[in-house]
């Protein structure tokens, strides 16, 4: 883990040392030390992805607004490119933000103006395009804080669902979206990976002349028992840049997806909640457009969940697990 050098101003609190909970006392609202970090889950292509940001706001389920300011050295702001944090690295953004307990029905992650193109922006295969953030906001989600001591959440990227191009060739640059940017409490959540076999993408089972896994993925999708024609690649039909036709009713899109190294045939999800998971493997999920359906076969020997390991898994999750589910072919 990467930690930045920080400084912190929170509006009407005062900041102590990361760690321990707080204690209500007489007519005192109870405070817990919060710490933020961010990780990312692979993107396809990109070389870079670099966003700077310059505060955090937080949102009480009362309306209340608290600020932390991000500063990196001498700048009143923190630069970091976010594919530097992949699988279960994470970066400290934000330590000893005092927050009362309750629950936060929002976080904003206030992103410094660029005109120049040198703070925000995406490279790609060699080529650098401006990461543009409506308003300079990034809004998420929401949490909660406790006084059960220690308090660390991570606000992981799923780039494959949350980085966009805006413009054919990403002319207009690139966005984040909340879309697939999540905040996980750090005590809870679970750790997913495992190995594709050789089985799965050799010989017949991939469009491929040479055999290899350059354009092999892992999805995940939420609950057990699914029908395999159900399971999607990433989309988004909310999005106002969404065209052509939406899969069958009931289908079912992932909670996140990642590459699979060429080298060894590992894959990995650093953040997960606890629950019920079906594992999906394809060979062919390099490009998966995360707006638009693409069609792709998932897994990609349609095989039926009773026929069992045959590119495909269920997990159970719980709090803090750290498992590991490997993907077979199913042996004749």
């Amino acid at each position: 883990m990467k930690t930045l050098t920080l400084t912190a101003i929170a509006t009407a609190m005062t900041l102590s040392l990361y760690g321990c909970g707080g204690d209500s006392g007489d007519n005192k609202t109870a405070t817990s030390q919060v710490s933020f970090y961010v990780s990312d889950a692979p993107v396809d292509s990109a070389e870079e992805v670099m966003i700077t940001v310059e505060q955090i706001e937080v949102t009480s389920e009362s309306g209340e607004t608290y600020t932390y300011d991000v500063t990196e050295g001498n700048n009143a702001y923190a630069q970091f490119d976010i594919l530097d944090y992949q699988g279960t690295e994470r970066l400290l953004i934000a330590e000893d933000f005092t927050l009362p307990v309750g629950e936060y029905k929002s976080m904003t992650l206030h992103v410094v103006p660029d005109s120049t193109g040198t703070m925000n922006y995406v490279l790609d295969n060699q080529v650098q395009h401006p990461l543009k953030q409506p308003s300079n906001k990034l809004k998420l989600g929401g949490f909660e804080v406790t006084v059960e001591g220690t308090q660390g959440f991570t606000i992981e990227f799923d780039l494959r669902k949350s980085l966009v191009e805006r413009g054919v060739d990403a002319k207009n640059g690139y966005i984040l979206k909340p879309h697939g940017i999540s905040i996980h409490d750090n005590t809870t959540v679970a750790r997913l990976s495992g190995t594709v076999s050789s089985a799965l993408y050799t010989g017949d089972n991939c469009p491929s002349d040479t055999d290899e896994i350059t354009n092999g993925f892992v999805y995940l999708y939420a609950n057990h028992g699914l029908e395999i024609g159900s399971l999607v690649d990433n989309l988004d039909p909310t999005d106002e840049e969404f065209v052509g036709d939406l899969p069958t009713e009931g289908y079912q899109v992932p909670v996140a997806s990642t590459s699979v190294d060429s080298a060894t045939g590992a894959y990995e999800f650093g953040y997960l909640e606890s629950g019920q998971y079906t594992i999906a493997y394809t060979c062919n999920g390099l490009g998966d457009d995360p707006i638009n359906w693409d069609m792709l076969d998932i897994p990609y020997t349609q095989t039926s969940l009773d026929t069992g390991n045959d590119g495909i898994e269920e997990v159970e999750l719980t709090d803090g697990m750290d498992k590991i589910v490997d993907l077979d072919a199913v042996q004749p």
